[in-house]
């Protein structure tokens, strides 16, 4: 396959027809599957990062901050793999797990989608080591959520405690 149509197979095999027949149209799907299955080259980091055209995988180089992404269509879907250092900045169109900024770690991948004319999708990320962002954060949250909760019952059973000590 080639990303460039007119040179795909078949090549102008359609009988009594010298354009748009069947095999125009089937290397035009040609083109169009090796446009998005291939990886896109590496690109640099910025505020808005350039999504290449092609690829629906590439490496992110550079340090600078990232806090969106450029426009390309509703639905499309990138997998992005970026090296240590970069801030993440969650916002209303660059949307992270947690609604949390996020410092990347070398080989980090997320699955962006676009789902606005420009707001983007962060529906996973894992870890360079494999983890996935959030999982361990909901886990945290949650043991926080039930010690503060021991923490209260054990203040208001204080506070019971030592009114009926003032009482007596």
């Amino acid at each position: 396959l080639s990303a460039t149509d007119s040179s795909n197979s078949p090549q102008d095999t359609d009988v009594g027809s010298s354009s748009n027949g069947p095999d125009d149209f089937i290397r035009a799907i040609s083109g169009i599957l090796k446009r998005v299955s291939v990886a896109a080259a590496d690109v640099v980091s910025a505020p808005a990062l350039p999504v290449p055209n092609e690829g629906t995988y590439f490496k992110v180089t550079g340090t600078a901050g990232i806090s969106g992404m450029t426009s390309c269509y509703v639905g499309r879907a990138v997998m992005v793999e970026f090296p240590s250092g970069i801030i993440l900045t969650n916002g209303p169109n660059f949307v992270l797990p947690g609604a949390a900024n996020v410092t990347t770690m070398a080989g980090d991948i997320g699955l962006f989608v676009q789902r606005g004319s420009s707001a983007w999708y962060c529906v996973t990320f894992c870890r360079g080591d494999g983890t996935v962002l959030g999982a361990a954060d909901a886990t945290a949250a949650a043991a926080l959520a039930a010690a503060n909760s021991a923490v209260t019952t054990a203040n208001t059973a204080q506070s019971t405690a030592n009114t009926a000590l003032t009482q007596s």
